[in-house]
């Protein structure tokens, strides 16, 4: 009778501590570190100035905070809430990326992953960034001009 009982307590746990630690990860994915080249029609080039013009433009809009500049890179971070993220964006002509420089707590940041929601202001960034170099504004059915409240939620 004991040995049945500690099977059974065994079994549950093979089960459950597998299905909790899933629903930990649940809300984090790989880290979106989205990298860039950009070309007109035309063939003319986009100079690293017109890329950096088109940056600030993008953080401006999106609500992101300028922390520091260089010739070939701009810091900035964006709080909503308690959650904040840092990103730099290095720029050349024709090109950028944007890396993760630091991010709160509840982002729950491992070197790989990250929260869902850090990677959704980073796509929104990254879109921005292309339309302010192209001009060219295509929005998603799914998102409105303004961030959704829920982003203010973790």
């Amino acid at each position: 009778m004991q040995y049945l009982r500690c099977s059974i307590v065994t079994a549950a746990l093979v089960v459950a501590v597998p299905l909790g630690l899933a629903g930990c990860s649940a809300n984090t994915a790989r880290i979106h570190q989205p990298s860039k080249r950009l070309a007109r029609r035309s063939g003319e080039g986009i100079t690293r100035s017109q890329i950096r013009e088109a940056v600030k433009r993008a953080l401006k809009r999106k609500k992101w905070t300028v922390e520091e500049t260089g010739t070939d890179f701009i810091t900035a971070t964006v709080k909503k809430g308690e959650n904040w993220a840092t990103a730099k964006i290095t720029m050349g002509p024709g090109s950028f990326a944007i890396q993760h420089v630091n991010s709160g707590p509840s982002f729950h940041y491992t070197g790989d992953t990250i929260h869902r929601r850090y990677n959704r202001w980073i796509q929104r960034l990254d879109a921005a960034i292309v339309q302010e170099v192209t001009g060219i504004y295509v929005l998603d059915p799914e998102e409105s001009l303004e961030d959704p409240e829920d982003d203010l939620k973790l």
